[in-house]
């Protein structure tokens, strides 16, 4: 009798479109490997647009992981409600940045989540979350809470709920002096779920958008 030999097609399907179309809920880089929906609780965490990653954000991470004796990974969140969604290209070339040094092996978790409620509640519980001066200054604005203090604790009190907190690093002004954690003006009601980074421990003032702007000038003058 003939025996017919039947070729099944494995077709691997593209993480990060998934993660675009709802399919995933985190996507994990580390080197070559990659975790689909393995979201880490009890991390360090450092949000942010990476555009472009540099030694700033890198020795950022180093430093909080350092000092607060705990794991840490990035986390880049690919569409807010301000920017929207990134392509599937630009998601890739930011990833790389993460990737292509087998020699640091960086953890890179992409998200759709802007919020850090959300991020708190459904994805890293009991985890930390890096933020700058500047960020901080904004979170604890009411404005962006509907102009209700009570509605900015109640939010901050989910956060709590979940185990997770800041981390603030230091940054410049505008008029060029370094601003801590001591800098920030905290409500009593939210004092327990910051935490600082003294500049003895971490003081790098390189920021992406400087980068960006060096980077279009020197292709300007090209």
């Amino acid at each position: 009798t003939d025996e017919s030999i039947v070729q099944e097609e494995v077709v691997i399907e593209d993480p990060i479109l998934n993660l675009i179309e709802g399919k995933y809920q985190t996507v994990e880089f580390c080197g070559e490997t990659v975790l689909v929906d393995c979201p880490r609780s009890g991390r360090i965490y450092l949000p942010g647009s990476f555009n472009p990653l540099h030694n700033g954000h890198k020795g950022m991470l180093q430093a909080a992981c350092k000092g607060f004796q705990q794991e840490g990974a990035f986390e880049l969140s690919i569409g807010n409600a301000d920017k929207g969604m990134l392509s599937p290209d630009e998601i890739r070339s930011r990833v790389e940045a993460f990737t292509r040094s087998s020699r640091d092996k960086l953890a890179v978790v992409l998200t759709k989540e802007p919020l850090f409620t959300g991020k708190a509640r459904n994805l890293f519980k009991n985890s930390k979350f890096i933020i700058g001066y500047d960020t901080a200054i904004r979170i604890i604005m009411p404005k962006y809470y509907g102009n209700s203090f009570v509605q900015m604790v109640i939010e901050f009190g989910e956060l709590a709920s979940a185990g997770c907190s800041f981390i603030v690093v230091g940054r410049k002004d505008s008029g060029d002096s370094f601003k801590t954690l001591k800098d920030v003006s905290l409500p009593r009601e939210l004092e327990n779920l910051f935490q600082g980074l003294n500049e003895e421990d971490f003081r790098m003032d390189i920021s992406s958008t400087q980068l960006r702007e060096q980077n279009l000038n020197l292709k300007l003058n090209q």
